[in-house]
């Protein structure tokens, strides 16, 4: 996922983890992510990612995959 000046809606209704691999990402709400740096979000929070030239690794669970 690239984030560019305008915001990216990263709700999702399970559990996710973000890495910042280039630039630098704002999230709303949260901290400012560098490259290296990594946040988790809880289920369901409401999330943006706002960075020109930002890269973000999203990883998720995928929710109601068949078991």
């Amino acid at each position: 996922m690239a984030a560019g000046a305008q915001a990216v809606c990263l709700t999702d209704p399970g559990p996710q983890l973000l890495l910042c691999l280039a630039g630098e990402a704002r999230l709303t709400p949260g901290p400012d992510l560098r490259p290296g740096a990594a946040v988790f979000v809880p289920a369901g929070c409401a999330c943006e990612a706002t960075g020109v030239g930002a890269v973000l690794y999203r990883a998720r669970v995928p929710l109601g995959a068949a078991s």
